[in-house]
């Protein structure tokens, strides 16, 4: 396996606990032939998380996603999603106070049949409230500067000025730059997100 080393450490002075936020991948060949379920993704992801003792208060296990997944001639992981396959892969959302978190690794597992998760990725944060407050600007405000960008999270860039904004929601964000970049602290920042068919945008809400 292959495990990143942590990115930011903290050390409790009243207990002496020691914690940190890492992302870490794992790779492991399927033994198993058959046809995996949903079901058995989540015990298996559930059961590692038991099992290291992981917190899941802020993993929306209820809103994952699924796909198959299949293995080529050579023995790897095909990354094209298939209606069926002997692989499933899950997706959770990360949340953070009810609402959704975009961070730079996505968390995932790809599970065969028998439950033995052969691919994981899983982003380890530590999150702490500071009790402070952050002005915003209305969705209204972020409707009108949407037509000048944003933060592009999926679909073609080239589309956004164009784009007919279907739904809008509140989300967090942490940034690729942000995440890599030493530092004792990062902050989520506050979007407003709007999607269409084509093109989902994040629009800053934090007033400036």
């Amino acid at each position: 396996y292959w495990l990143e080393g942590p990115r930011t450490l903290s050390i409790d002075t009243r207990t002496g606990f020691i914690s940190f936020s890492t992302s870490f991948n794992i790779d492991a060949p399927p033994i198993s032939s058959g046809t995996p379920t949903d079901q058995v993704a989540i015990d298996s992801l559930l059961s590692l998380f038991r099992v290291i003792q992981i917190p899941t208060e802020n993993y929306n296990i209820e809103a994952a996603t699924y796909s198959y997944m299949t293995i080529d001639k050579t023995g790897l992981i095909d990354s094209s999603f298939q209606q069926a396959g002997g692989l499933v892969k899950i997706v959770i959302p990360y949340t953070v106070l009810g609402y959704e978190a975009i961070l730079p690794i996505e968390t995932f597992a790809i599970v065969d049949a028998d439950g033995k998760i052969v691919s994981l990725s899983l982003l380890l944060l530590n999150i702490v409230p500071t009790g402070e407050s952050v002005s915003l600007i209305s969705g209204s405000s972020a409707q009108s500067q949407l037509k000048y960008g944003g933060v592009v999270l999926s679909g073609n860039s080239s589309t956004v000025e164009s784009m007919t904004a279907q739904s809008m929601y509140p989300a967090y964000y942490l940034s690729q730059g942000d995440f890599y970049n030493v530092s004792t602290r990062r902050t989520l920042e506050p979007l407003y997100i709007f999607s269409d068919n084509t093109v989902k945008v994040g629009v800053p809400a934090r007033k400036l």
